[in-house]
């Protein structure tokens, strides 16, 4: 209990804390305000300061984290763990549509997409739950979360539309039921509710906007599915939803992104992007409900031909946190999401055009689930201290003032007063200027004071430099922050660790869990262990005289645990390996854990590569019998008005994600000179074009340009002969459908307009591809999006078992082709990593400007990468700017054979070759958290129908 408390004086000492009294404790069972609804539930309820869940008041510290975006089942608990070790107590997740309803009126959710494995997992963590499944989501995935098909929906999306509504009704129903089972009230972790996503932003006709029409509809269908628990929504600070008007959630929360996206200037923080104006509007929308972030910035999405998500870390990292995460804390917030939290990777096809493989989104775990980021440790720090201080629950946000607490109009202070206890917060900031200014606390020099009322006389038992007095009853310490640690023991039983900030990094507050054997996110009585250690520490048990630490280690480490051993402490285990320690007259122990990491990994260039053409569409005598028929005179979408005799859109005949073919029929007249095309597939696509097996030409595109056009010069055509136009379109995925009233997602796909000089539109007649059987897919077990219709896909040659033994023999992608075309490439890969590490693996690329020597022009090429079946990463080498493909543990086997392969894509005559192509370890981590399954897998098998 001493421990707990002391931690949190520690962790914000420089965010100017005064404490009266140990008595943070939280008072179950008190009155709450009147609602305006009656409750479905009596478990989770709330007043105007925080949630209650079984009468206790809780601090809903959330990280967002995507199931979808990590495809193993096996380590959404280590997410959780590293999230709960933050000192989090919550989870926020989006659910995807188009990955479980890929076809209309079929949903699946099973095997990397079932939802239960990821309830388990929160449970076990002890990690409660906010659900988002929209039905639309945003999130920088393909539609916004809406599936392709959508697209031959008529009219208004996100607007009243029986057409709309009727297409949400079986995936509402379906995912409803499946997270209403997962409600508190059944045992599981889901606590709270989002119906529909920052539903706000709508053209100027759209009237009224938004809809509460609309939004009731969504609100009933998840009522229906049995969803009790109270409804939040995420809105731009106006009230929309608030309780007292039209359509009213039952807690009204905001959404929040003061520093934008630009990682292009990371250093320059937009003018006023520091609201100090929270609590006022929150008190005017929704006075009777919690301060809520239901999503705050928590790092930033990257656009193709961006600047990396190291620049952004830049722009939002540690000093970003410190600043406008107390800003938060100033106004009260107990509702607070940090958006992203954990990132991912938008494997497969998921993600929307204007964004790349990696969504690291510059977030607090890395893409690779590394933690090494100073930025993780000051959220600890943060986290770990309101979470531990329950007084700041019922804390009132009092004026913010310049002079009534400092000396200085340089300085400005917000008091938090505790209306139920008698303890008080004081948050301390720069005044605001006109230039930017960098808040830090802890640091080098700094002085602080700190009062404990009743804490008795003090002692220093380690270090110097604490001055020590009494003051109305408290004991007062001051001090000057050094980088040497000072250790103060108080008479009243508390022990005050005094430190800099960096070496506060390292210290972790691990909750023991309840008698159930689950780490509970709530009950601030709840014992915990305080440990100084390294890289992280996921949890602790005490069993009688023995104590159990679960923890990673990237380096030989010291550990000490400073407070919650048994005084008399017989065994320390850690990762389940007893380790001999010390105890000291304070209760301390001290061990140390060894690092001796012996690891390797195959060199790419040493596999024995196969090759196979993946374009054979081009070759003489192709048989396209099997390709649907170009041959609607109409779009099924009511977007656009085609221009062509018929719609060459992919969506408009089920191919709905990845690399969409043409081929057009026409018999030669002796007059055709050139082709002009207008092909579009989202930003950063290409597009390229044969006239039987000859080469003319590429649209290579470039990071903003979502469509492209442009006029290719033929070769001599011989008059009466039969000809085919062959065209690969790059599908980026579906734009997303923030905006009510644009249909963004309805942007289409495919080729928009054509002109074949010397003939009439209609001489050509037309077949369409995409992946293999369209909306009725192959591979179940990898969802909808993860193939498109290059011809190794359609095969199903990314896939494990695929019959390389017969293909060429190649030096693989780094040896490339040397002529425009699709290459295919395979190769097993034999991992055989030790059990207890984890060992972050990724494809690394470089960025190369020349085909085959230094000097010569500039080319274009994409790659497709697949470990196992699953595609793992679209590459381009003139766009950029990703160029390292993280893969976790699960997609690969670390304990066996490994399928990989790689599609190279030559958008230039002169061909393409992948220069600097290697697997590279990105860590070495001696872990505590036990094996990890495979993420489940189908292999390859001859497919029916495949052409």
């Amino acid at each position: 209990m001493h421990s707990l408390r002391a931690l949190s004086t520690i962790l914000f000492a420089g965010f100017a804390v005064q404490t009266a009294g140990l008595g943070f404790i939280s008072k179950p069972g008190m009155q709450v305000k009147p609602y305006k609804r009656e409750l479905l539930q009596d478990i989770v309820t709330w007043d105007e300061h925080s949630i209650f869940v079984h009468g206790e008041r809780v601090l809903f510290y959330s990280g967002e984290f995507h199931p979808f975006r990590l495809p193993v089942p096996g380590l959404w608990l280590d997410v959780f763990q590293k999230i709960r070790a933050l000192g989090y107590t919550g989870v926020s997740f989006y659910v995807d549509w188009a990955l479980l309803e890929g076809k209309p009126g079929s949903f699946s959710a099973e095997g990397i997409f079932a939802f239960e494995p990821f309830f388990e997992a929160a449970s076990k963590a002890g990690i409660y739950l906010l659900a988002r499944p929209g039905p639309y989501i945003n999130a920088e995935v393909s539609g916004g979360g809406f599936p392709g098909w959508l697209q031959r929906v008529p009219g208004i999306f996100r607007n009243p539309n029986p057409a709309f509504e009727n297409a949400t009704d079986l995936y509402a129903k379906s995912i409803g039921e499946i997270i209403a089972r997962a409600q508190i009230t059944n045992g599981g972790p889901v606590i709270l509710f989002q119906p529909e996503n920052e539903y706000y932003d709508c053209l100027d006709w759209v009237d009224p906007c938004p809809n509460p029409i609309y939004m009731q509809y969504v609100e009933d269908q998840f009522r229906d599915a049995g969803i009790v628990v109270p409804y939040i929504v995420n809105d731009n600070n106006e009230g929309n939803f608030a309780p007292g008007t039209k359509a009213a959630t039952d807690i009204y929360g905001i959404d929040n992104y003061p520093l934008g996206f630009d990682c292009g200037s990371p250093y320059t923080w937009p003018a006023n992007a520091l609201a100090t104006y929270l609590t006022e509007t929150h008190l005017e929308n929704s006075p009777t409900t919690p301060f809520s972030y239901i999503e705050f910035q928590g790092g930033s999405f990257d656009p193709w031909g961006g600047w990396g998500f190291q620049q952004c870390l830049e722009l939002v990292g540690y000093q970003f946190e410190r600043v406008f995460y107390k800003n938060n804390f100033a106004s009260a917030v107990t509702i607070f999401s940090i958006y992203m939290t954990y990132g991912g990777t938008n494997w497969g096809n998921l993600g929307h055009p204007g964004g790349y493989t990696s969504y690291d989104y510059a977030a607090v775990i890395k893409e690779n689930l590394m933690v090494d980021r100073e930025k993780y440790s000051e959220a600890k720090l943060e986290a770990n201290f309101v979470v531990a201080s329950p007084a700041y629950l019922t804390s009132v946000p009092a004026n913010l003032s310049n002079t009534s607490y400092t000396t200085t109009s340089r300085l400005s202070v917000t008091p938090l007063l505790d209306d139920e206890s008698d303890t008080k917060f004081y948050v301390l900031r720069q005044s605001y200027g006109s230039k930017t200014i960098l808040i830090v606390y802890g640091g080098e020099g700094e002085q602080h004071e700190l009062a404990v009322s009743n804490g008795g006389e003090g002692t220093l038992s380690e270090g110097d430099g604490v001055q020590m007095g009494k003051r109305n009853g408290a004991t007062v310490l001051n001090w000057s922050t050094s980088s040497s640690r000072r250790v103060v023991q108080l008479g009243c039983g508390l022990t005050i660790y005094i430190l800099d900030r960096n070496s506060a990094y390292n210290y972790w507050v691990l909750k023991l869990p309840n008698e159930n054997g689950l780490y509970a996110p709530s009950g601030q009585e709840a014992s915990t262990v305080i440990v100084k250690a390294g890289y992280l520490m996921r949890n602790a048990t005490i069993s009688g005289d023995t104590l159990n630490l679960v923890g990673d280690f990237n380096a030989t480490t010291d550990i000490e645990v400073v407070g919650g051993a048994p005084n008399n402490l017989a065994t320390l285990n850690v990762n389940g390996q007893a380790s001999e320690f010390t105890q000291d007259e304070y209760g301390v122990a001290s061990t140390s854990v060894s690092f001796n990491p012996d690891i390797s990994v195959p060199s790419l260039s040493s596999l024995d590569w196969k090759y196979i053409d993946s374009l054979p569409e081009i070759k003489p005598g192709y048989d396209d019998s099997l390709w649907r028929n170009a041959d609607l005179t109409q779009s099924y979408n009511d977007k656009i008005n085609i221009t062509t005799p018929v719609s060459l859109l992919g969506a408009d005949y089920g191919f709905l994600t990845g690399t969409l073919l043409f081929r057009g029929h026409f018999t030669a007249n002796g007059n055709e000179e050139d082709i002009f095309l207008e092909t579009q597939g989202g930003s950063a696509f290409g597009s390229s074009v044969w006239i039987g097996d000859t080469y003319v030409g590429s649209w290579a595109g470039y990071d903003a340009a979502a469509n492209g056009n442009d006029t290719y010069t033929l070769p001599n055509l011989q008059s009466g002969s039969e000809y085919v136009i062959t065209v690969v379109v790059d599908q980026q995925g579906m734009d997303e459908n923030y905006v009510v009233g644009e249909n963004e997602m309805k942007s289409p796909r495919g080729i928009l307009r054509y002109r074949l000089s010397g003939h009439a539109a209609s001489d050509v007649t037309w077949k369409i591809t995409g992946n293999l059987h369209g909306e009725d897919y192959e591979d179940k077990t990898r969802g909808p999006l993860n193939e498109g219709g290059l011809y190794a896909e359609r095969q199903g040659y990314h896939l494990p078992g695929a019959p390389i033994d017969s293909w060429s023999s190649s030096g693989g992608p780094t040896e490339g082709i040397d002529s425009a075309g699709i290459a295919f490439y395979g190769a097993e890969l034999e991992l055989d990593l030790p059990s207890g590490w984890d060992v972050p693996l990724s494809f690394t690329f470089v960025n190369s400007t020349s085909a085959n020597a230094p000097g010569s022009s500039a080319y274009a090429y994409h790659v497709q990468l697949y470990v196992n079946g699953f595609q793992y990463g679209k590459y381009k080498n003139h766009i950029g700017p990703q160029t390292s493909f993280p893969v976790p543990q699960g997609i690969w086997d670390y304990h066996g054979t490994n399928y990989i392969a790689f599609a190279l894509w030559s958008l230039e005559a002169d061909g393409a070759k992948v220069e600097g192509l290697e697997l590279t370890v990105n860590g070495t981590i001696l872990s505590g958290y036990g094996d990890i399954p495979m993420a489940p897998m189908s292999n390859w098998e001859q497919r029916q129908g495949a052409y």
